[in-house]
């Protein structure tokens, strides 16, 4: 970054647990040191609230974001005269499948607020992703904080990730081979096509040991925002132990020159990233980025079926 340029800003609030109350006191505590809400969401805005929706699975798994975050923003949005809905293209099945099994489609369409399943995907901003983001004035990314098999951690720049519909996710694993590197800086490229305006991540019960999903449940009681992904994810680093070159995705930003990965121009405002619970565990030994075509036909098909049958 440029030294006239304003150092990135990322926010950091305890949340002790997933009670409603709690939730949206961290989340305003959280949101009010960048201006809060309304300094990204305009009344009459139509706005996509982008979770992470990896699969169909119950809030203790900690493989999803959790409902409650996700609702205490569409409240917000709302209480703002902002529209929005809810969606994502999870690695298996539908978006409203994956809802229902959260407990979060009946209370959020109870609100106005419907659940979208992403159309396919088209070229927008130099990357291939769902054509139903050109509906939308603003996305506010809801990612959750956890470990990852490929990637040591996930969290803000790659869950813009679910923004590719359908299994074209899993052909994009095929095609980054055995060049993690490659795969990064797709990853980056969907990132910046997609331009949320704001991240907030659900760390409130994270995942470790292995992920994105059969991890363990890691209560880190933590809700992050920022506008800037890769400041957020580099803040993230710090608290949970890692260091950021550690992390394949925020080295290749550095490398880029994508977003702010230098601590020394990141302003952290709330609490301090070393102050949440030690103990994180991240993946003892990476897998490839790369999936097997016999591996991308199967996860095809398990996801049609699921498409079909529930």
């Amino acid at each position: 970054m440029g030294g006239l340029e304003r150092p990135a800003r990322v926010s950091l609030a305890r949340c002790a647990s997933y009670d409603p109350a709690q939730v949206r006191e961290a989340l305003e505590a959280c949101l009010a040191p960048l201006g809060g809400l309304a300094a990204h969401i305009r009344p009459g805005q139509r706005v996509l609230l982008k979770p992470n929706f990896l699969i169909a699975a119950s809030p203790e798994q900690a493989a999803t974001t959790h409902p409650e975050l996700i609702l205490a923003v569409a409240e917000e949005v709302l209480r703002l005269g902002a529209r929005c809905d809810i969606g994502d293209s999870p690695a298996f099945g539908r978006a409203r499948q994956v809802a229902r099994r959260l407990g979060l489609l009946g209370r959020a369409e109870a609100m106005g607020v419907p659940v979208v399943e992403l159309a396919a995907n088209t070229v927008q901003g130099g990357a291939r992703l769902s054509a139903s983001v050109v509906a939308y004035d603003a996305i506010i990314s809801l990612p959750k904080l956890k470990a990852h098999n490929q990637l040591v951690l996930t969290a803000a720049l790659k869950n813009t990730f679910g923004l590719v519909a359908g299994k074209a996710k899993a052909w994009r694993h095929l095609r980054a081979g055995t060049d993690p590197a490659h795969f990064c800086r797709m990853l980056l490229a969907v990132h910046r096509a997609a331009a949320p305006v704001l991240t907030i991540v659900d760390a409130v019960v994270a995942m470790d040991t292995r992920g994105p999903r059969g991890g363990r449940p890691f209560a880190l009681s933590l809700i992050a925002a920022g506008a800037d992904a890769a400041a957020l994810d580099t803040v993230l680093c710090r608290a949970v132990g890692l260091t950021p070159d550690s992390v394949p995705l925020l080295a290749e930003a550095t490398a880029c020159g994508f977003g702010c990965t230098d601590p020394a121009r990141i302003d952290i405002l709330g609490a301090a990233p070393e102050s949440f619970p030690r103990g994180f565990r991240p993946p003892g030994v990476l897998s490839e980025v790369s999936f097997s075509p016999l591996v991308v036909a199967r996860s095809t098909l398990r996801h049609l079926w699921l498409k079909l049958h529930r």
